[in-house]
């Protein structure tokens, strides 16, 4: 895998070298800067124009959110202590949002999947093997996906089913976030195909199917649909 140029902004410099160390475990990651504010920030980014940066939200002297005028082609990552600001950072096109403490096998997850999308470049379909045969999907005829003991039933538009003998987690990780959310621990839904999202912990897709939203992702599912709000 080629290099990915990685700029990692966050202004506690304890949390800054741990997150250097993490890294380590990650070859194709090469490190070209760090800084603590966002003045310095500034012209690190505009100078180096990396492939990757680790964005922290508050800093010292400004937010994470003041430098992302400065990039193109970036993929960001925020990690920061402060949830409240996941549906700004999803709203800028954050490729991910992750909390403190930092978890490093999501840290790590996060950035393989980042450096994937950089290697293989707009890609609108995954495969799907069968006990037969290799079928291609589009993202945009997936209703959802289902699991079940340990496979994955893909629903599809057209009515057809198609049993994989994945978990979920591993389309979880591969279907794009900006399209597909978890609302349920056996369900990966595409968010183009929702009608109606019930409070109480209810998902109405076009079609007409119900499907549940567990208590503890309605909030995770409120911030992934507001930000098509307008």
């Amino acid at each position: 895998m080629q290099s990915i140029k990685t700029i990692i902004l966050e202004d506690q410099p304890d949390i800054r070298e741990s997150i250097r160390t993490m890294l380590t475990a990650r070859p194709y990651i090469s490190i070209v800067g760090a800084a603590g504010t966002v003045s310095e920030a500034l012209p690190l980014l505009a100078s180096t124009k990396p492939d990757l940066l680790l964005l922290d939200v508050e800093l010292a002297d400004g937010l994470g959110f003041d430098v992302l005028h400065v990039i193109t082609d970036t993929s960001v990552i925020f990690v920061t202590a402060y949830h409240q600001y996941a549906i700004k950072a999803l709203k800028h096109g954050a490729f991910d949002y992750l909390l403190k403490p930092i978890d490093i096998d999501e840290l790590l997850s996060a950035i393989d999947k980042a450096a994937q999308s950089k290697k293989r470049g707009p890609c609108d379909f995954v495969v799907l093997a069968s006990s037969d045969y290799y079928q291609l999907v589009k993202f945009h005829e997936i209703l959802y996906c289902q699991s079940d003991n340990g496979y994955t039933t893909f629903h599809l538009v057209d009515g057809r089913t198609i049993l994989t003998s994945q978990h979920l987690k591993r389309y979880e990780d591969i279907l794009p976030r900006e399209i597909f959310f978890r609302p349920h621990k056996s369900f990966l839904v595409n968010h183009q195909f929702v009608d109606r999202f019930y409070k109480e912990g209810t998902l109405t897709l076009r079609n007409g199917t119900h499907l549940p939203v567990a208590s503890r992702r309605k909030d995770h599912v409120t911030e992934f649909l507001l930000r098509y709000e307008l």
